[in-house]
């Protein structure tokens, strides 16, 4: 099976984020603070001009979440990419049910456990394409990781 970075990256990043369907910040809502304090709640985000291919796809997706979340089987936060660009974001859903408060894109979510297998696979294809070693440093793909001497493997 022969996946390209750009679908390969869409994958993983809209199954970690459809994965992890749980808010550990249950009280609250989630917000972003500026600089100065100021809270500002996070906008769905779906880009107005688009080709009409990339539009088609962008509702389809949406369609597909939304149906989802109207028959009570998702209840999360999307993000589709396409070639480095954002198609679509999106929150469908609440982050506390009993209280009905809205999903937001800066939502806090816990990572289920089967992100790991997706990400190992992942990480295995782009090494069987030659694109990384398992030996690498992992502040080769993430300069600001906090740690020394951590490797893919």
């Amino acid at each position: 099976m022969c996946l390209n970075n750009s679908l390969l990256s869409s994958i993983i990043i809209s199954f970690l984020i459809i994965s992890s369907c749980t808010n550990i910040n249950n009280d609250q809502d989630s917000v972003l603070q500026d600089s100065i304090g100021q809270k500002e709640i996070i906008k769905d985000t779906i880009p107005e001009k688009l080709p009409i291919h990339l539009q088609k796809k962008v509702n389809k997706i949406d369609a597909f979440f939304q149906n989802k979340f109207n028959h009570k089987v998702f209840n999360g936060n999307i993000l589709f990419a396409e070639n480095d660009k954002v198609l679509i974001k999106k929150c469908y859903g609440y982050s506390h049910l009993r209280k009905k408060t809205p999903l937001h894109l800066s939502s806090i979510f816990q990572l289920a456990s089967v992100s790991k297998p997706l990400t190992a696979t992942a990480i295995l294809l782009l090494y069987d394409r030659g694109e990384l070693d398992l030996e690498d440093d992992i502040k080769k793909y993430f300069p600001d990781f906090p740690y020394e001497n951590i490797t893919i493997h």
